[in-house]
């Protein structure tokens, strides 16, 4: 029985948990601006006014120095005042600048906030979507090489034609990269073309006679790895 390499289970495990925190982040940005979208146009708006921007310096996981600033705002509902700290700040806020604030039917007032375009959740959203493509991409890889390992094992070995043999389309690390193009005719007439994965290395004398062993699937020929 054949049993993945610690490598393999590593492997996936890393393309498992970058495309769960893609998703989660993409959850994450996509609940937030549905929210606020749902907050404007169902929520009751209240006209409030900027009473005070405090500010205070913090030192981040990297060392630097970053500010924070806290917004507060007063703004009054059915003849009762109401003054609370906003959930965000920007930079065009300033003393005394009106604002205008919403809550959704049925809460209090006081759950009242400022809505507006959130860009530190379109940065996760698009960093999530960067994760996910990572992550699904390297799994789809791993699952092609590993069916290329069982390929190895389980399927017959042909000898096919090498019709090309060279540098490949893609740079990895900036290095050049190499891929091999073969053909082979089953017993049926049929034309078959196999490709091989991407090569680091220069595979010219590892032909044997213009020649690349391959080895197919017997039920079907167009399962192939070319055994370079």
């Amino acid at each position: 029985m054949n049993r993945k390499s610690p490598i393999d289970a590593m492997s996936f495990l890393f393309a498992f948990v970058f495309t769960l925190v893609g998703i989660f982040a993409i959850f994450l940005g996509t609940n937030n601006v549905i929210h606020d979208q749902r907050l404007l146009n169902e929520g009751i708006p209240i006209n409030a006014v900027i009473t005070d921007i405090s500010s205070h310096t913090y030192e981040d996981s990297d060392g630097d120095i970053r500010t924070k600033y806290d917004v507060f705002v007063s703004y009054s509902v059915n003849g009762e005042s109401y003054q609370k700290k906003l959930s965000e700040y920007n930079s065009t806020m300033h003393n005394g600048d009106p604002l205008t604030l919403y809550y959704f039917p049925g809460n209090t007032p006081e759950s009242a906030d400022y809505v507006s375009i959130s860009w530190d959740f379109i940065f996760i959203f698009l960093l999530g979507g960067i994760f996910s493509a990572v992550g699904i991409g390297f799994a789809i890889s791993l699952v092609k090489r590993l069916l290329s390992k069982r390929l190895l094992s389980t399927g017959i070995p042909i000898m096919a034609d090498v019709k090309y043999c060279g540098y490949g389309n893609v740079r990895i690390n900036g290095r050049r990269t190499y891929s091999v193009q073969c053909e082979w005719t089953d017993e049926n007439g049929i034309y078959h073309a196999y490709k091989s994965a991407t090569l680091m290395y220069d595979p010219t004398d590892a032909l044997n006679d213009n020649q690349v062993e391959v080895f197919v699937n017997p039920n079907n020929y167009n399962k192939y790895c070319v055994n370079l």
